[in-house]
């Protein structure tokens, strides 16, 4: 499960890095105007703030996740601790009075 859950996680994170590493470039053979390169420098600031964004999220998402996860998995340990205490209970009981 541990090694299912780390698998999950490393392609989790791959998907979105090969996304972000497919942008858009402008054409080096075409003629470019000083105004078009301003454009398009101020379209890749706005681009790269909202990757930043994106990653900032994702990243939280998973903090959340792995964080319940951790939870969840230390509740079931003290759990299980506590109902063996209880069967050993009954068992010393069960013992004392028809034994």
């Amino acid at each position: 499960m541990r090694l299912f859950l780390k698998c999950l996680f490393v392609l989790s994170l791959a998907a979105p890095a090969t996304a972000l590493a497919q942008a858009d470039a402008p054409d080096a053979s075409a003629a470019t105007t000083p105004k078009q390169i301003k454009e398009f420098e101020k379209a890749e600031r706005l681009t790269d703030l909202r990757h930043k964004h994106l990653w900032i999220a994702y990243g939280a998402v998973w903090l959340i996740i792995c964080s319940f996860i951790w939870r969840t998995h230390g509740m079931s340990k003290a759990t299980n601790a506590e109902l063996q205490a209880l069967k050993r209970k009954i068992e010393a009981f069960e013992e004392q009075h028809h034994g």
